[in-house]
């Protein structure tokens, strides 16, 4: 789906990400605004750096601001994780269908009270470069097949008489199966996220017709150390592996392999990579969260794009020197 370069790039914001042959993804969990609202009557605040009367604690202000930067993205493809099913009918999918993209909100299932969960994952994709083939639900992950219509430039040939002829190729089609994930959020249930991961990576490979396969969203464990990121590495989770400085359970490790080769990180295992969030009961720096693998076998990491647009600017957001 990409071109091959030998070493990736670091794009800045606002500039474009990618060619027309090639295709770009934003992941990005958008914080439910129910979530944030519960988060800031409790009686133990996660935002305590945000004034309680600022306006980037207000929906309307942050909304606008998501969409803003998911259209300044230019990103051929759209994943966001904790979309309210409001918020996807009433804003993100006629706004973003208005900037060309078209869109699917994952299908929840009900509790056994009854109740349906209207909190999901959400893909978009540009209209003009990318059509759905197939799509499913899982618990907490979708599954979206995306096709690429390639017309590849016509090659001159020249025959015994010395005439040259033009040979057109015609269009070709390349698929791409994109696995958008909110993973299981508590520390302890390690084993139900690597089955998350497992369940939806066989239903991709038996039922869904695909070239290439992306496994992006909030996996809630770290890249750095996880039984999600070694069973995606691996094929299966190592029995040495730990996740939060444990050993992971004895039944993380029996989770049936997957059956893809090379799956890669895109984003660089960096211990000091930047991140908001912190580990479980606070303190310490909790990085590699938001991960993006890829097939490495049929795709090329070309670009990154830099989550500031200077060093300046990353100082003065951060309030750091």
């Amino acid at each position: 789906m990409a071109s091959v370069q030998n070493q990736v790039s670091i794009i800045k914001r606002g500039e474009q990400l990618v060619t027309n042959d090639e295709l770009s993804v934003l992941s990005w969990n958008v914080l439910a605004n129910r979530y944030l609202q519960n988060y800031q009557v409790s009686s133990n605040p996660m935002y305590v750096h945000i004034p309680s009367t600022s306006e980037m604690l207000s929906w309307p202000t942050r909304s606008s601001l998501l969409i803003s930067e998911m259209i300044e993205s230019n990103a051929d493809i759209l994943c966001l994780q904790e979309c309210e099913d409001s918020a996807f009918l009433q804003l993100f999918q006629p706004q973003l269908n208005n900037a060309g993209y078209d869109g699917l909100f994952q299908e929840q299932a009900t509790s056994n009270k009854g109740e349906k969960f209207d909190i999901g994952v959400a893909t978009f994709w540009k209209k003009n470069k990318l059509s759905l083939s197939s799509h499913c639900f899982r618990s907490r992950t979708m599954v979206t097949v995306l096709t690429q219509r390639i017309i590849l430039p016509s090659t001159t040939q020249t025959s015994k008489q010395e005439a040259s002829v033009s040979m057109t190729n015609e269009p070709i089609q390349r698929s791409i199966a994109i696995l958008n994930c909110h993973l299981q959020g508590h520390p302890s249930l390690v084993t139900t996220r690597v089955k998350q991961l497992q369940n939806s990576l066989k239903e991709i490979m038996t039922n869904h017709s695909h070239h290439a396969l992306l496994v992006v969203g909030d996996f809630n464990c770290p890249l750095q150390d996880s039984a999600c990121s070694g069973y995606l590495a691996f094929g299966s989770v190592p029995n040495y592996q730990t996740e939060w400085g444990r050993p992971v359970p004895p039944d993380a490790c029996e989770v049936p392999k997957h059956m893809y080769t090379q799956l890669q990180s895109a984003v660089p295992n960096d211990p000091d990579d930047f991140t908001f969030c912190t580990t479980p009961g606070g303190g310490h720096a909790a990085r590699g969260l938001d991960q993006i693998w890829y097939s490495a076998s049929c795709l090329d990491l070309v670009a990154m794009r830099s989550h500031f647009r200077s060093e300046e600017e990353k100082s003065k957001i951060l309030n750091v020197t």
